[in-house]
């Protein structure tokens, strides 16, 4: 069920082209955190005989390693206070 009251703050932001309908309370949503590095690596198919490695993230530098990352989370019921309270966790 959508809330016509519910404003989702990302769609505007990191999906501008999207047409998206925000779920209210219940629905799971994923926020990304950071993104691939543009031109990290080249991957290749397993049977060229390497390691590809791991993908880095666009805030890596040589001293610091980063990956990928998302935050998916889940808008709850109101608490006693009338706020909400959000369940995240970040992968």
């Amino acid at each position: 069920m959508t809330d016509p009251s519910f404003h989702c703050k990302w769609s505007n932001k990191y999906f501008p082209h999207c047409n998206c309908v925000c779920l209210s309370e219940g629905h799971p949503y994923v926020e990304i955190i950071e993104q691939p590095k543009a031109r990290g690596m080249r991957f290749s198919y397993k049977c060229e005989g390497r390691s590809a490695g791991s993908i880095p993230g666009e805030k890596s530098n040589d001293t610091t390693k980063t990956h990928p990352a998302i935050k998916v989370s889940v808008q709850a019921t109101p608490t006693r206070a009338g706020g909400q309270r959000l369940q995240t966790r970040i992968l």
